[in-house]
């Protein structure tokens, strides 16, 4: 009997353990820039543009890093910069850090992603609501920090995974 219940509690706890852990890789694998459209999400993408030629319109960068703070890609932090050299060159940008907390991550649908795109949404329209006072609006970038925070999904186990 008792050699059963070993046998068994080994089985549910290997087949626990390999279906609540997400896959190690990034998720922002292209670090080409990518206009957001209906028609193309761009979830793949580390530099959005959204809301292109409104007064919406801001561009997100992603950067993705490891348990340890540890950059998961130099090349993907690389083109954002690169991308923000270019547009701090030509324009004024008002940047924005977003840090996402426990139980979250860098992963498209994620709610701190889209929480985060909707507040840079109203800055927008904020900034541009200012060149009626006479000053030119700041052109809104958003960078998302992001890590694997939520990598177990087993309802009881997420709660002990700080």
């Amino acid at each position: 009997m008792k050699t059963a219940f070993s046998r068994l509690f080994l089985v549910m706890l290997t087949a626990i353990l390999l279906s609540a852990c997400t896959s190690n890789e990034i998720y922002r694998s292209n670090f080409s820039n990518c206009i957001v459209t209906a028609q193309e999400s761009c979830e793949s993408h580390a530099i959005q543009l959204h809301n292109q030629g409104t007064d919406e319109e801001y561009l997100l960068g992603f950067v993705e890093i490891d348990d340890q703070g540890q950059l998961r890609s130099r090349a993907q932090m690389q083109a954002l910069l690169n991308e923000l050299y270019a547009l701090a060159a030509k324009e004024s940008l008002l940047i924005n850090v977003f840090v996402h907390g426990w139980h979250h991550n860098a992963s498209p649908g994620d709610t701190n992603v889209e929480s985060f795109k909707h507040s840079l949404t109203e800055l927008s329209k904020v900034e541009n609501q200012l060149q009626h006072s006479g000053r030119t609006p700041r052109k809104v970038v958003g960078v998302y920090v992001g890590w694997r925070g939520e990598s177990i999904d087993v309802p009881l186990a997420k709660d002990a995974t700080f």
